[in-house]
């Protein structure tokens, strides 16, 4: 971190607008506010544009949105240095992000203008790009309300997509389908080690419906309260849309999968026990702003699995 950064009197604001005073801007991105163009400027690491994206030190988005809204500015310039190994798969997703972050928001600048030239996942070229379909895991399992273990999110997850009556009502919606842990691992030509540009093996979409024209996505977070919510929120979306447009393709197919392909619009919803105490209800207004792209983030409690609108 550069000491010459501008990140402790960016946390005193924030302190100061949010009425909560413990909180803190991660210490591994350098942050500059230039008050005079009311320009908010985000310079990332090598190590921090390699890490998980729900990772504060990667969160760009999610940073660039709150420090927006509570800070009140009109500009957000990100800039980082770029790791050697180029084709470094989170480095990949991060340029990914980036791309479709910047292309939403005409606030949102990049110092680094020369980035796309380094995206592996380029659309125009006559190339086949392919997200892996789902395994084993997203086989239907059983649970009851009494079996939940406290915490456990992976438990949740089975609950709600064997329930679907309770995303249902929140989403006003009758789900044609709706499952969970579809995986966003993303290669080039065919599934293989060789091919992957973006990292697997957890990474998935936590859980997704659809009904005639709309896509649902949920992103679960249980004792997490990490401004990385958003980060993941957006990926997620983005590589939604470019499915639901034909640019990437399921390497297999099922019905869920194919109901993704035959519907226009998205909705993409935040859910968790707490939310960072910087994400409010004009974070979300502000997320909405771009438009093409229907955001939401809802409460949900393990006693009851009762679910509520998050309007803090």
């Amino acid at each position: 971190m550069n000491r010459d950064n501008d990140n402790k009197k960016i946390e005193k604001k924030l302190k100061e607008e949010s009425d909560y005073s413990r909180v803190k801007v991660t210490s591994k991105i350098d942050f500059y506010s230039d008050e005079n163009n009311n320009l908010l400027k985000i310079k990332m690491s090598e190590d921090s544009v390699k890490a998980n994206m729900q990772e504060n030190e990667a969160a760009f988005e999610g940073w660039a949105i709150c420090i927006k809204r509570w800070l009140g500015l009109e500009k957000v310039e990100l800039s980082w240095e770029a790791p050697k190994q180029e084709e470094n798969k989170h480095y990949q997703r991060f340029l990914y992000r980036v791309k479709n972050f910047e292309e939403m928001y005409s606030w949102f600048t990049v110092a680094n203008a020369d980035y796309p030239e380094k995206l592996t996942l380029k659309y125009e070229l006559d190339e086949e790009f392919l997200i892996n379909s789902s395994d084993d895991e997203r086989k239907k399992i059983e649970i009851n309300n009494k079996d939940l273990a406290e915490g456990n999110e992976k438990d949740l997850e089975y609950y709600l997509s064997s329930n679907k009556n309770l995303l249902s009502k929140i989403c006003n919606t009758e789900f044609k389908d709706l499952s969970f842990q579809l995986p966003v691992g993303i290669f080039k030509d065919s599934i293989a080690e060789k091919n992957k540009i973006f990292p697997g093996g957890s990474s998935a979409i936590d859980l997704f419906g659809t009904d005639d024209d709309i896509t649902y996505i949920f992103e679960l977070k249980v004792a997490s309260k990490m401004v990385g919510i958003i980060s993941q929120i957006y990926c997620y979306a983005f590589l939604i849309c470019d499915l639901q447009n034909g640019k990437l393709k399921f390497n297999e197919e099922d019905e869920y999968l194919n109901s993704i392909k035959k519907t226009d619009e998205l909705k993409a919803v935040m859910l968790t026990d707490d939310f960072h105490p910087l994400i409010d209800g004009k974070v979300v207004e502000e997320m909405n702003k771009a438009g093409n792209i229907d955001f939401d983030a809802y409460l949900i409690e393990f006693t009851g699995v009762n679910i509520t609108r998050f309007d803090k």
